[in-house]
């Protein structure tokens, strides 16, 4: 049967946005799974590595190495961690983490799957996964001496205690302001 190349384009796109959205969901439950107050910012981690990489990197493995300073930028600007018995406090949470990601798809998606974004995306989410490795030697998921990225650490500050709005709101903006830069 023949089909016109607005539907294969359709069709196309309506599978990009499913393995999208699957990475996202994984991306997102691996978060959960591990601490939830690590996701608050998982989805922001994403979004200002993939920009800041596609904007700064001129090949992948220099995205990488921007994704991952703009984590340590993003740990030391205030955020809000999460109170796991507030279940309006989780919502939030949930729902930007995964607009966020949802974004970091999009931005990758629009711009012909570009290897920078991705590569910039995973420098900037990467080091959370240290919190897992050192759970036990840290006595959870506190800031211990015994990890080595420098906000994880205590070598450089890492405040998680801004009200829900403001945190929020310091996300957002940190979010924007690298995508108008960046594309």
């Amino acid at each position: 049967m023949f089909s016109f190349p607005y539907d294969q384009q359709r069709r196309r796109r309506s599978i990009q946005w499913k393995r999208a959205l699957a990475l996202s969901l994984l991306l997102l439950f691996v978060g959960l799974s591990c601490d939830p107050s690590l996701a608050a910012s998982f989805g922001t981690h994403a979004v200002v590595g993939a920009a800041l990489g596609y904007w700064l990197g001129q090949n992948p493995v220099y995205s990488f190495a921007i994704g991952l300073l703009s984590h340590a930028l993003l740990d030391m600007m205030p955020h809000h961690d999460p109170v796991l018995t507030d279940r309006l406090d989780v919502g939030v949470f949930v729902a930007f983490n995964l607009g966020t990601l949802f974004t970091t798809a999009e931005l990758w998606r629009s711009n012909d799957n570009d290897s920078r974004i991705l590569w910039g995306a995973i420098g900037g989410m990467l080091p959370d996964l240290e919190h897992i490795l050192f759970f036990k030697a840290c006595g959870g998921f506190a800031l211990c001496e015994k990890k080595s990225y420098p906000s994880h650490n205590g070598l450089l500050p890492h405040p998680g205690n801004a009200p829900l709005l403001v945190g929020y709101a310091l996300e957002i903006g940190a979010c924007y302001l690298t995508i108008n830069l960046a594309f």
